[in-house]
């Protein structure tokens, strides 16, 4: 389509709004008022934002509403993030610190459960001292190659993610 065209078609439609204007005018307030409602478009605007801090469009508009407004925020946000990470560094450093009494008090067991049993054997227990032995062995075994098998997943999942 040519500017020409173009231009003559806006002039049409300008002129065409005009006479529906003219006329709309024309008729009573209620009618007015009811062609108003139908015609009037509503304009509904959401908006969306996730994360710590508000959308920088909301964080001028608080500014505006409250002097430094947008600083607050700001320092509120840091404030926040700053006690969380305070937090996960306490639940690392206790899951760490059970996690070494666990080995701990495991290793002592296993050490009187091999302590044991070498005394079994000494006083000619054979059989039993063989038993727990073999037992005390199998179980520190199991748990060890169970334990590698979770840690295994635990990487497999956090390096898929």
């Amino acid at each position: 389509m040519s500017n020409s065209k173009k231009n003559s078609k806006s002039k049409k439609n300008v002129a065409t709004a005009q006479q529906v204007t003219e006329y709309i005018k024309g008729q009573p307030k209620d009618v007015q008022e009811q062609v108003a409602k139908e015609l009037i478009a509503r304009r509904v605007e959401s908006m969306q934002y996730s994360g710590p801090i508000p959308h920088p469009k909301l964080l001028k508009e608080f500014n505006d509403v409250i002097p430094s407004g947008a600083d607050r925020i700001m320092k509120m946000a840091e404030e926040q993030s700053a006690h969380r990470m305070e937090l996960e560094k306490m639940v690392v450093k206790a899951n760490n610190r059970d996690s070494l009494i666990g080995v701990i008090i495991a290793g002592i067991i296993a050490v009187i459960s091999i302590l044991g049993s070498l005394v079994l054997i000494y006083h000619n227990k054979n059989i039993q001292g063989f038993s727990v032995l073999l037992g005390t062995l199998g179980t520190l075994l199991a748990v060890f190659f169970k334990g590698k098998s979770r840690d295994d997943q635990e990487l497999d999942k956090t390096g898929t993610e």
